[in-house]
């Protein structure tokens, strides 16, 4: 998908998809946008499987133009909190951090899809002011359905971090719920994998991954693997 992208910009996708846990199970594309310019720089192929467009034709002003009416306002106002997050945050501290957020989207045939957008930033412009980010767009319609939103920051290891499910929400940390070792089960059930492609993964019996996913549902109210992936993606932990 990076074919036709510089070098050193290959090399940090791949980076920030295995440092930053980005999350596209399904269809998906990415982008690399100037925050300075609001142009995008770079945008992968896979946008016309996705959107039902062409990848020349992409912009984040044609992004909201097929969100669903209902979800333009939060989303807006989801981008400028992200963008104030960063800006916020010292130099050498922004590219520890992934916003994300989800929302409907109308494909150019007009077939409605449950979108969920990743950001992290991957060079620093101005401090404080302007960015390069790096986007990865997924369907999870086949995850989350239904009108709600939800907006998130994380970093990826244990950090004390606010994940606003709401730009008004409750602050709330990761840790306050799950250990990391169940994060990363819960990571891999959501990429569709099965315990024991789980256990070969995080090198540990079947018997451990077994009482992880016993012990996941007890700590977070969910009753199934399905509700702890949305749990995860509303909180940001996947």
């Amino acid at each position: 998908e990076s074919k036709g992208l510089p070098s050193h910009l290959a090399s940090d996708i791949e980076f920030y998809r295995e440092t930053l846990n980005i999350f596209h199970v399904g269809e998906h594309f990415f982008t690399v946008t100037d925050t300075a310019t609001g142009l995008t720089d770079y945008c992968s192929y896979g946008t016309d499987r996705l959107t039902g467009g062409k990848a020349q034709e992409f912009s984040p002003k044609a992004l909201v133009g097929r969100i669903h009416p209902a979800d333009r306002l939060l989303y807006g106002l989801f981008q400028a909190q992200a963008l104030a997050f960063f800006q916020s945050l010292p130099a050498d501290k922004c590219m520890g951090y992934k916003a994300r957020c989800d929302f409907r989207f109308k494909r150019a045939d007009d077939r409605e899809i449950r979108m969920i957008q990743q950001s992290v930033v991957t060079e620093v412009l101005e401090p404080g002011a302007s960015f390069k980010l790096l986007t990865v767009y997924s369907d999870i319609s086949h995850l989350k359905n239904g009108k709600s939103m939800s907006f998130s920051i994380a970093t990826p290891e244990d950090e004390p971090t606010a994940l606003k499910v709401r730009p008004d929400g409750e602050t709330m940390k990761r840790t306050d719920y799950i250990t990391r070792r169940e994060l990363q089960v819960l990571q891999l059930l959501a990429r569709g994998k099965s315990s024991k492609e789980i256990a070969e993964t995080l090198f540990v019996s079947a018997h451990t991954v077994k009482n992880h996913r016993k012990n996941l549902p007890a700590k977070t109210g969910m009753k199934n693997s399905h509700g702890l992936v949305l749990l995860a993606m509303e909180r940001g932990w996947v």
